[in-house]
Order: structure tokens, then sequence, then C-alpha cells
């Protein structure tokens, strides 16, 4: 079962690992296709390394349970790798590139947020981070006008998850495990309740926001 789980968490991620080099710059309209791409941006080695694998794995594990898919669309997973605010704000420029991205899972600390969000907030790409940003660095970061960044309730993964979680990655999940895994579930569900506007982003940034002002 592991070895099972393991291969198809690994083909979820490899399949959104070569999105966004190429592409127009995202306006905040549609995602063309029935395909969309979720990105991860955290550490995943040296200081926060192991709550940013937990949140990718998270993320991967929530992925999976809904069979790679949200209602109408297949949904590919990239994880990118942001040792420091430098590689968060080339992570949110490669996400904001792909035309099939829908959101953002990241950043990890305000630093980093602080880098990616004017460049997403500007393209109209959803973010959802794992604390709470002050009002003041969202309004700052906000050139569109229109809030785009919200924060994973914080809470535990579901007993069933946890048990997948351990069996699949050999660890006990941590808490950036479920942040991931319910930034997730979150994406997914508003797109599956979507239906075929589910690759329209304002309607996700909409829906996530309740379409607040930054």
């Amino acid at each position: 079962m592991r070895a099972r789980l393991g291969a198809a968490l690994a083909a979820l991620a490899v399949a959104g690992a070569g999105c966004g080099d190429e592409g127009s710059l995202v306006d905040g309209g549609y995602v063309e296709g029935d395909t969309l791409t979720v990105y991860v941006s955290a550490p995943f080695s040296g200081a926060g390394g192991a709550y940013g694998r937990d949140l990718r794995d998270g993320a991967k594990l929530a992925l999976f349970d809904a069979g790679g898919r949200a209602g109408e669309y297949a949904v590919n997973f990239a994880a990118l790798g942001a040792a420091d605010p430098d590689q968060a704000l080339a992570n949110a420029r490669r996400a904001i590139r792909d035309p099939a991205g829908i959101a953002y899972l990241g950043e990890t600390d305000l630093p980093r947020l602080r880098r990616s969000l004017p460049i997403l907030n500007a393209a109209g790409l959803a973010q959802l981070v794992p604390f709470a940003p002050p009002r003041r660095d969202v309004r700052q970061g906000s050139p569109s006008g229109v809030r785009t960044v919200g924060t994973i309730t914080r809470s535990r993964l579901p007993r069933p998850a946890a048990a997948a979680f351990e069996r699949s990655f050999g660890r006990a999940p941590g808490p950036g495990a479920a942040a991931g895994y319910r930034g997730m579930r979150r994406v997914l569900d508003v797109v599956a309740r979507a239906g075929e506007r589910g690759g329209q982003r304002p309607l996700l940034v909409r829906e996530l926001f309740d379409g607040a002002k930054a």
C-alpha cells in the first residue's frame, strides 16, 4: 500500500514540475483547458525545512485523496523550494507565467511573503499562507487593491489522513502537514463547486476571500 501510494504521490508532483517555465503572464483571467496547477513554495532544507516539507507533503496527500482532480479539472502539483526571500520572489514569477496556474500555497513566513505577494496579487493569483499576515503588509503588498491572500485555518490532520501521511512519508505529520492538506483541500473544494467555471482565477479569489479589499 505504501509503495503504491508513494508512487502515485510522486507522479502527481512530477506532473506539475515542468509547468511555468514558459507561457504568457497571467492576468487574473481564465485557465484555458481542463488542467490546473497548484503551487507550493516553502523551504525544504535548512531553517524551516521540516515545516516546509510537511506543508508540501500534506498538500500532496490532499491531492492524492481527491484523485488528482477538482470537479471537471485535472490538477497538477508543483513544489518550489524557497530557501530565502529571493527564491520566493522567483517562485512567484514562475507561478504567474504558468497559463494553468490556479493557486499558490506559501510562503511560510513574512519576509518571503513580502517578496511574493505583490507579484501574485498583481496577476490575480490566489495565495494561502499558514500564518496571519499583518494587515499593513497585505495592503502594501496588494497593488490591485483586491485581497488575494488568506490564512489557512490551523487544525490537526484528520486521523485517517494522519495515518496515511505516516505510511506514505515514513514520519509523523507535523503542523505543516495539516496546513498543506487543508490549504490544498480548500482550493480543490472551491474549484469543484464552481464546475466548468473552476478555471476562473477571479472566481477562486472571490470565493476564498469574499471579494474583500486589501
